[in-house]
């Protein structure tokens, strides 16, 4: 899909400042048309393009299109509109993935996954601008590294992207603003190896602000990661409780919660497991 629409935004992405006659809106592409824009000698960028930092002091250091280009890895691309490439020579194993959803004259709205052995499964949402021979970021939106925070299924419409953010259970109980006790909040599971419900998320791209929707519950254990030398996530009973009582949600039909709803599960949790 193809769109274009006239915007103006502020934050990092304002325009320097011109003569009035000059000013004209930048259009605000998304999808296709954003992910066209997005080229280097008429190919699109490499992934290891997007490889920055995840360290703060040293994440707006930018690269040089020639050599991120120029490493001698191929890329491909899937019809999703992502683009990968493995360092095969340096660090075999290890993925870099992006997909471009938004564009706004040269700054673009960036996806990115990385990943490899022990390393992390990390996925990033953040602006970047593209200068004629280099790449930088401006703007970060979301981090996460597989359930502690990371994200998945961005879908884009002419003025937002949404997509899941995994979430463990602590994090979960935080979304709602209910008031929870340090000590029960304490005994629930955390980190990236507890995938215990998807958060749903809408970046408005006019506003640049990033708002929650809703809370779907995930009961599979599917996707719950163990860490061998912990033993993995811990089994307290408040944490059991919490379990017990979101299947009863899943098996009634009442999986995916709306801002209201996740209040009152919250509500219910702390009235049969706080105790």
């Amino acid at each position: 899909m193809r769109v274009a629409i006239p915007v103006v935004l502020g934050f990092a992405l304002s325009l320097p400042h011109l003569p009035a006659a000059a000013q004209t809106a930048p259009l605000l592409r998304t999808g296709d048309s954003a992910a066209a824009q997005l080229a280097y000698h008429g190919t699109p960028l490499h992934p290891f393009c997007f490889d920055f930092s995840l360290e703060r002091l040293s994440r707006a250091t930018p690269f040089t299109l020639a050599s991120c280009t120029g490493t001698g890895d191929p890329a491909e691309s899937d019809t999703g509109g992502w683009h990968r490439a493995e360092y095969r020579a340096l660090q075999p194993g290890r993925i870099v993935a992006y997909r471009a959803l938004a564009s706004l004259g040269n700054r673009f709205l960036i996806a990115t996954e990385t990943y490899g052995y022990g390393s992390g499964q990390f996925s990033s949402l953040f602006w970047i601008r593209l200068d004629t021979d280099r790449v930088a970021v401006v703007r970060d939106v979301a981090t996460g590294d597989r359930c502690a925070g990371g994200m998945s299924r961005y879908t884009v419409d002419r003025s937002a992207v949404r997509f899941r953010v995994t979430t463990p259970t602590r994090d979960i109980i935080r979304l709602s603003g209910v008031p929870v006790p340090d000590s029960v909040r304490a005994r629930l599971r955390n980190g990236y190896y507890a995938c215990d419900g998807d958060a749903i998320y809408r970046y408005d791209l006019s506003s640049q602000r990033k708002t929650l929707l809703s809370v779907t519950l995930d009961t599979t254990g599917a996707h719950i990661y163990t860490l061998p030398s912990l033993g993995g996530p811990p089994r307290e009973a408040v944490q059991i409780c919490f379990d017990r009582l979101a299947r009863e949600y899943v098996v009634s039909a009442r999986q995916a919660l709306s801002l209201t709803q996740l209040t009152a599960f919250v509500h219910t949790f702390l009235a049969r497991c706080a105790g």
